[in-house]
């Protein structure tokens, strides 16, 4: 454990211009698409540029000369994980996140930084998990966090909003100490600047031991709210708040694909809180989120059937990402590489981290 906490908060070195990624097909598996009820079996899936090109019964999809051909057989193809919550700060987390898994990434205290890599990783410059961000927290006076935009007034609303559009953010993070009033005329001024969407997230995060037992105890409420929740038909999102003490990038996430089964959701149900829900909150399932002819290649190959068992989800044979394929050798490689790293250059608090945000935690509340 201690050694994937270094992981988590490790720096690891820019990765080198990537090659191209050839043509592929995945041949003879089950898949389960995660737009639809179940599986299908014996289907062959063929990718290029980085898109799901085609995906059909094996007996009619025939394989383009060319392609890189991995065999299914005997195993599963799903959508690539999503993790709808993070704090991401470090390199390595991007490594720990696709050796997870982890293919889609929503960051929710964003800077210059972040923006770098999503666009790096749209562009194919850089390999890891693609990233949605946020800036700066938008909040009330005094703010929660140091490095959040306040606002006040309709005026301080709007400036809060052009700075997003200013620095190519793709949403608006809403914080506790917002006043109503405030609160609507960011919502008005994000509506007035374009496809801005809004973000009041609240988890749990690393605290002293006193703050630590008062959240153990009162977890059985948050279980039964959830639960309730699940019940009354409400979509659920999966989101770890990694960034955290004790909150490990890409492992976190099969933590709480187990907790959500835990707490009443089928494995197909907690799956669609990582894959298909986070797209439709995004406003993206022409994007991700499900395994289908034109949506981004993130795939996960399995080696058992996730619908049984989400542990099966770790079972991974080899991850697709933006149509590079990964074998699981190479990602257990890479992971050791940043684990080597970050035993030999102990971490840094990075550039730009806003002081106090994610990596530290507040006497009073944890960054959320």
């Amino acid at each position: 454990m201690l050694a994937l906490l270094l992981v988590a908060l490790g720096a690891h070195a820019q990765e080198p211009a990537l090659p191209p990624a050839p043509p592929l097909a995945i041949v003879g598996a089950t898949v389960v698409p995660m737009d639809r009820a179940g599986s299908l079996a014996d289907q062959t899936v063929l990718v290029a540029d980085g898109r799901i090109t085609a995906l059909g019964p094996s007996d009619k999809v025939s394989v383009p000369a060319g392609a890189t051909v991995i065999d299914g057989h005997g195993r599963w193809i799903m959508p690539g994980l999503v993790d709808m919550h993070v704090h991401s700060w470090f390199e390595s987390e991007l490594t720990l996140d696709l050796a997870n898994g982890v293919t889609t990434i929503r960051n929710m205290f964003g800077s210059p930084l972040q923006v770098q890599w999503r666009d790096e990783i749209a562009a194919g410059t850089r390999l890891g998990p693609s990233i949605v961000t946020a800036g700066p927290i938008v909040d009330g006076s005094p703010p929660v966090w140091p490095g959040s935009l306040v606002v006040l007034t309709a005026e301080d609303a709007r400036n809060a909003v052009q700075a997003h559009v200013d620095g190519h953010y793709d949403f608006v993070k809403v914080y506790d100490r917002l006043t109503p009033e405030a609160y609507d005329a960011v919502l008005a001024a994000a509506k007035a600047a374009g496809p801005f969407m809004l973000s009041v997230w609240r988890q749990s995060a690393a605290r002293p031991p006193e703050m630590a037992e008062a959240a153990r105890a009162g977890l059985p409420v948050r279980e039964a709210l959830l639960r309730a929740l699940h019940v009354a038909g409400a979509p659920l999102l999966l989101g770890t708040d990694c960034g955290n003490a004790w909150v490990v990038a890409g492992f976190a996430v099969h933590e709480e694909l187990a907790n959500l089964v835990a707490c009443g959701l089928t494995p197909a149900e907690a799956l669609r809180a990582a894959t298909r829900t986070p797209a439709e909150c995004l406003r993206a399932t022409g994007e991700f989120g499900a395994v289908a002819p034109g949506l981004r290649a993130d795939l996960l190959l399995l080696a058992a059937d996730p619908l049984l068992d989400v542990a099966n989800a770790q079972k991974r044979v080899g991850l697709v990402v933006r149509g590079r394929w990964l074998p699981e050798s190479e990602l257990q490689a890479r992971l050791a590489a940043v684990a080597t790293e970050t035993v030999a250059a102990p971490a840094a608090k990075p550039a730009g981290e806003p002081a106090g945000e994610a990596a530290e935690a507040e006497p009073a509340a944890g960054p959320r």
